[in-house]
């Protein structure tokens, strides 16, 4: 090795080093001196009595029916039908749906629930945020809102006239 070379590296080593120990001690805290005659003073904690926040306090939902559920516009976003229903989803899950090669792309359908006191569901799909698929969960789990044919992906080809 050259000297000029081992210049250049040992410069460089100086540097890191140099460099290192400036950014530990700017990381460092500060810290006081201690006086090792000052006497330490007692303190008590101060008598705190906690109240509830109003938001805390339960309100009674609004109970969600068939009938609401059925009136939700296809396209609405997830926050227009949380403002209609008055609270936030219970649930909320994530399906991929591969979609049908030659009709249409893949996509994700973000799955919301809104459950109600007696075991009824509302159950919202959305596709890039707009309500693309609608549920009505009665009690015993029956869907009570019929499949739109456009949702039908297993027909799509009976549904637009093509034979598979």
């Amino acid at each position: 090795m050259s000297p000029k070379a081992a210049l250049i590296v040992g410069a460089a080593v100086l540097a890191v080093v140099l460099g290192l120990g400036y950014v530990l001690s700017v990381t460092q805290p500060v810290r006081a001196p201690v006086s090792e005659t000052a006497p330490l003073e007692k303190t008590t904690a101060p008598d705190i009595t906690l109240t509830p926040y109003e938001d805390e306090t339960p309100t009674e939902r609004p109970f969600i029916t068939q009938e609401t559920v059925e009136n939700l516009y296809y396209g609405l976003s997830y926050e227009q039908a949380e403002e209609k229903f008055g609270f936030p989803s219970d649930e909320h899950t994530t399906e991929h749906d591969p979609g049908v090669e030659g009709y249409t792309p893949p996509f994700l359908i973000h799955w919301h629930v809104w459950e109600n006191e007696d075991g009824s569901k509302a159950r919202l799909g959305f596709v890039n945020n707009r309500l693309d698929r609608k549920h009505y969960i009665e009690p015993d789990g029956s869907d009570a809102l019929p499949v739109a044919p456009d949702l039908d992906v297993d027909r799509y080809g009976d549904i637009l006239g093509i034979e598979e």
